[in-house]
């Protein structure tokens, strides 16, 4: 279970130990990627199953990573992820096409809508009191395009 200390954790598959290993995040000059738990011995990981925790909680109180597929409020399945999306929310149809309210793209957090992918919104605190965690999408790759 991840430490609530850390500012900046990451969790990554372990084949080796058959388990998510939750710490720091390092790599090698070979591009090997591991994970750096409280006893600070590097931990080799899968490249595709390391996403960082965004600090916020689903509804049963399980830690939300990079990577995870939540299920929201009104049923639909969502991507966690992170860097420069459209708010859904905040945008308008304008001229025939969608345009932010603000005309730019954000950074952050954000949820990726599986069936419509360019439906984006914003994540946030109280958003992720209504979803709950069905898995990693970095391991269901498949799941993704049904």
């Amino acid at each position: 279970m991840p430490s609530k200390k850390q500012k900046m954790l990451y969790r990554g598959w372990s084949e080796r130990h058959n388990k998510y290993i939750f710490g720091g995040i390092a790599c090698d000059s070979s591009g090997n990627i591991y994970i750096v738990p409280h006893s600070l011995i590097p931990i080799l990981v899968q490249r595709d199953s390391v996403g960082q925790s965004t600090g916020i909680h689903d509804k049963h109180n399980k830690l939300i990573f990079e990577g995870d597929i939540v299920k929201c409020l009104n049923g639909e399945l969502a991507v966690v992820k992170l860097g420069m999306y459209r708010d859904a929310e905040k945008a308008q149809w304008l001229y025939g096409y969608l345009e932010n309210l603000h005309g730019r793209s954000e950074y952050g957090w954000y949820l990726q809508n599986i069936k419509s992918p360019s439906h984006c919104t914003q994540l946030m605190s109280k958003t992720w009191n209504y979803c709950e965690i069905i898995m990693n999408s970095n391991f269901n790759r498949n799941y993704l395009t049904l």
